[in-house]
């Protein structure tokens, strides 16, 4: 009786082995592959962009809350620093452009004349 339960409980461990690897495989990441010479210009900047965007969240997502907080900071001055408004005006929270900044011109208008 006791080698009939040993056994039960040796392919119960050796069924639940064989289903963990099933689902480790099935679920890792594949890297897929992109063939830029069949791309367009344009399509080859969207692809570029969209990768370096998965790449930043990866780091973002690493990150401790402050240093992701000095991150956005920075990008955020960097933006307007270089007249890109439109780019800062996206990063803001919506209710607090709702009560600040309804439109992109009134917020620019504001970072032309007050930050220096």
């Amino acid at each position: 009786m006791k080698v009939k339960k040993r056994n039960n409980l040796l392919i119960i461990g050796i069924s639940i082995l064989i289903v963990l690897a099933i689902i480790a495989f099935a679920t890792r990441k594949k890297e897929i592959t992109i063939d830029y010479d069949k791309m367009t210009d344009e399509e080859v900047s969207i692809a570029i962009q969209e990768k370096l965007e998965n790449i930043e969240l990866s780091d973002l997502s690493e990150m401790e809350e402050r240093d992701r907080m000095e991150y956005y900071v920075a990008t955020f001055i960097k933006a307007i620093e270089n007249d890109e408004y439109e780019d800062a005006y996206e990063m803001l929270y919506s209710d607090f452009k709702k009560n600040f900044f309804p439109t992109l011109s009134s917020f620019e208008e504001y970072a032309r004349n007050k930050i220096p």
